[in-house]
Formats: C-alpha cells, sequence, structure tokens
C-alpha cells in the first residue's frame, strides 16, 4: 500500500468514526427526550389512574348513601301506603254502613 492510500483509508476510518461519534450523540440526544417524554406518561398515568381511583371511591360513597335513600323511601312508602289502607277501609266501612242505614246525618 502506498502512503497516499494508506493516508486516504485512514481518512475514511477518521471520518467514519466521526459520523460514528454524530449517530452516537443524536441517539443520545434521542433516548433523553424519549426518556423525559416517558416519564411525563408515566406521572399522566399514575394521575389518571389516581383520579379513577379517587371517582370509584366517590361513586361506592355515592351509591351507598342512595341505597339508604331508597330505603328511607321505601319505608315511608310502606307507611303511606299502610295508612291509606287503613283511610280507605275506613272510608268504606262508613260508606257501607251509611248504604245500611246505620249511620244518620
Amino acid at each position: 500500500m502506498t502512503d497516499d492510500e494508506v493516508r486516504r483509508q485512514m481518512e475514511f476510518i477518521l471520518n467514519q468514526q466521526a459520523q460514528t461519534a454524530v449517530n452516537v450523540q443524536t441517539l443520545s440526544e434521542s433516548q433523553t427526550q424519549v426518556e423525559q417524554r416517558v416519564s411525563r406518561m408515566e406521572g399522566a398515568f399514575v394521575g389518571l389512574v389516581n383520579i379513577i381511583g379517587d371517582t370509584q371511591k366517590v361513586t361506592q360513597a355515592k351509591l351507598a348513601e342512595l341505597a339508604e335513600a331508597q330505603k328511607r323511601t321505601d319505608a315511608a312508602l310502606a307507611d303511606t301506603n299502610e295508612r291509606l289502607n287503613s283511610f280507605i277501609n275506613f272510608v268504606e266501612r262508613y260508606l257501607s254502613k251509611r248504604q245500611n242505614g246505620q249511620t244518620q246525618d
């Protein structure tokens, strides 16, 4: 190999090393950006999981409140039905007695 060929080969190798160094630097910068994005996405994901957990707790609490309110409504309705049935029975007895001539006005 001549000196010129050796010099050209050395230049080629140096250029390849320089290009490799640039590529490694570019990849390193890209990796840093990706790590930052992944970190932000992790934070967002954790926040989302926390929001879902909080929403679930609130939903469970509201469902429990709704169930209790429904129990109170059912109890009040049962009481109202009982009282209404008593009133209907009273009116029916009154009307029945009146039709039979037992009640004087």
